[in-house]
C-alpha cells in the first residue's frame, strides 16, 4: 500500500526502531524509494493479474464447446434489447435471420437476410445461434406462366427451341388466347361462377308444433 510494507503494531512492540528506519531527512532519497517501491508493486500485481487470467481461462475452456458456424450458414442473433415497460419474459431471446460471410477468431461478420443491402455488422461467436428453420419455397416456378408462354408463341418459336410446349393442350390454349386478343370482334365466353350453396345455420330452432 502506497509503495511500502505496512506496519502493524505487533511490529512495533517486537521492533521500536522499525517505525524511525522510514524517516529521512534526504527528500531525494525518499523520493527514489518510494518511486522504486511503487514500481515492483505494480509488477508484482500485473503479474499476478496475469496468472489469475490464465487459471480463470483454463478453467472456461474446460466449458467451452468447438463452434459449428461456417461460412456461408445462417444463424439468429441474441436479443439483448427490449421493449420499455415490457417484461423480460415476454422477449423473443433470439432476433432475425442472418448469415454468416466472414469468420476471423473469436469474431464474425454477419449480413441480414431480410435486407441484403443494410450494412454488415461484426459480433462475437457466443452471441450467435444456428438457424435450422427451413428456407421458404423458392420464388422461380419450374413451369412457364402464361404470359411468358404467349411471348414466346408471339415471337414464333418452333422446332428444338420449344421445348417447354410438350403439352399440345397448353400450346393450343395459348393459341386461341393469342387469337382472341387480335380479333375483338369474337364474342368472349362468360366464364361459368361456381355455384355456392348456402350453409348457414339457422339461428332460430323450429317449434315443434303439436295440433
Amino acid at each position: 500500500m502506497f509503495g511500502r510494507d505496512p506496519i502493524f503494531c505487533i511490529d512495533q512492540i517486537i521492533d521500536p526502531s522499525i517505525s524511525n528506519s522510514m524517516i529521512s531527512n534526504d527528500i531525494s532519497e525518499f523520493k527514489q524509494k518510494l518511486v522504486t517501491s511503487i514500481r515492483t508493486a505494480w509488477e508484482a500485481a500485473a503479474e499476478a493479474n496475469k496468472h489469475a487470467q490464465l487459471k480463470a481461462k483454463e478453467q472456461y475452456d474446460k466449458l467451452l464447446r468447438n463452434p459449428t458456424i461456417t461460412v456461408g450458414d445462417r444463424v439468429l442473433l441474441r436479443n439483448y434489447a427490449g421493449k420499455v415497460g415490457t417484461s423480460k419474459k415476454f422477449h423473443m431471446p433470439w432476433k432475425g435471420i442472418f448469415r454468416a460471410v466472414k469468420i476471423e477468431g473469436p469474431h464474425v461478420t454477419i449480413t441480414s437476410c431480410n435486407s441484403p443491402s443494410a450494412a454488415p455488422r461484426v459480433v462475437h461467436i457466443n452471441q450467435l445461434k444456428k438457424c435450422f428453420e427451413e428456407l421458404p419455397p423458392a420464388c422461380t416456378s419450374p413451369k412457364l406462366s402464361p404470359e411468358e408462354e404467349k411471348c414466346l408463341y408471339e415471337a414464333g418459336l418452333g422446332g428444338n427451341e420449344t421445348q417447354d410446349f410438350t403439352n399440345n393442350n397448353e400450346i393450343e390454349k395459348v393459341r386461341n388466347t393469342v387469337e382472341r386478343e387480335k380479333s375483338p370482334e369474337l364474342e368472349e365466353i362468360p366464364p361459368q361462377k361456381q355455384k355456392r350453396y348456402n350453409l348457414r345455420v339457422n339461428p332460430k330452432p323450429r317449434r315443434l308444433s303439436i295440433e
